[in-house]
C-alpha cells in the first residue's frame, strides 16, 4: 500500500516501548510504505512526522483507549496542517468491538494459569473514565456488555479511575471468589502499574492482567482500523 501508517499516542511523556514495539511489528508486514509513531503532546510530535511524510495517503490511528477530549486535539492539529487533505483519522484504537474479545480472552487466559474456573470468575474492566467526559466510560461500559452477552464469566463490571466507582468497591460488587482485572489502558503508566493494584488492594481473589494495549494481538486491531479508515473515506477522497 502506497500509504503511511502513522500510531499517534497521547504522549505527555513522549512514545517509545509498547507502540515502537506494535510498529516494528506491523513494519515486518510490509502492508504500509511507511509505519511512524508520534505523540499529540510529547515529542516526536504529530505535526513534525506529517512534515516528513510523502506518501500519498497517511492513516493516523490514534493510540487511545477512547474518543474524547484527545481527539477532538488530534482533529485540530491534523486540520491545521496543511498535509490534512492526504490524511485519513481512524477511530481510537480502544473503540473497536474486537477490544472486548481481547479483554475476554486475556481474561481466560488468567483463569487457566490459576486454574480458576473461568464459569466461576468475575471479570472485571478498568477504564480511566472523566468526571468531564462520558465516553471514556461509555465505552468501556460498552465492551463490559459485549463480554457479558456471552456468558464466559460469572459476572463482568467496570471501574473507574477518575469517576465512581473505583476499582475496589466493584470488585466487592462481583461477589464472585476469583476475579480478573483488566486495564483498559494503551502503555505501562503510573495509572496502570501503580494506581489499579493499589486501589483493587492486595488479596487471592484478585489477579490483575496490567495494561491491555502491551498484547501483541493489538497489531492485527491497529491494521484493522487503519484499513476500515481507508474503506470508509469519502469516494472523492480516493
Amino acid at each position: 500500500m502506497a500509504a503511511t501508517l502513522v500510531l499517534c499516542g497521547h504522549g505527555t511523556r513522549g512514545v517509545g516501548g509498547v507502540l515502537d514495539r506494535h510498529a516494528d511489528l506491523i513494519r515486518a508486514r510490509h502492508l504500509f510504505s511507511d509505519v511512524r509513531v508520534c505523540s499529540l503532546y510529547g515529542t516526536p510530535e504529530l505535526g513534525g512526522v506529517l512534515d516528513e511524510v510523502a506518501s500519498p495517503e497517511v492513516f493516523v490511528v490514534p493510540w487511545l483507549m477512547c474518543a474524547g477530549f484527545t481527539m477532538d486535539r488530534l482533529r485540530e492539529v491534523i486540520g491545521l496542517h496543511p498535509a490534512s487533505p492526504r490524511v485519513v483519522l481512524a477511530e481510537p484504537i480502544g473503540a473497536r468491538v474486537a477490544i472486548a474479545n481481547l479483554a475476554a480472552n486475556i481474561a481466560a487466559d488468567a483463569c487457566r494459569s490459576r486454574n480458576w474456573r473461568i464459569e466461576e470468575t468475575g471479570l472485571l474492566l478498568i477504564g480511566h473514565g472523566s468526571g468531564r467526559n462520558p465516553v471514556s466510560a461509555e465505552t468501556t461500559r460498552g465492551h463490559a456488555a459485549r463480554i457479558a452477552v456471552d456468558g464466559r464469566f460469572a459476572a463482568v463490571a467496570t471501574a473507574f479511575l477518575d469517576e465512581p466507582p473505583s476499582p475496589g468497591e466493584s470488585l466487592v460488587g462481583l461477589g464472585t471468589p476469583n476475579n480478573v482485572a483488566v486495564g483498559l489502558f494503551a502503555e505501562h503508566s503510573l495509572h496502570s502499574e501503580d494506581d489499579v493494584p493499589r486501589l483493587l488492594g492486595a488479596g487471592r481473589d484478585v489477579h490483575y492482567t496490567g495494561p491491555i494495549g502491551t498484547a501483541p494481538e493489538l497489531v492485527d486491531i491497529i491494521v484493522a482500523q487503519a484499513h476500515e479508515a481507508r474503506d470508509a473515506r469519502p469516494l472523492d477522497a480516493a
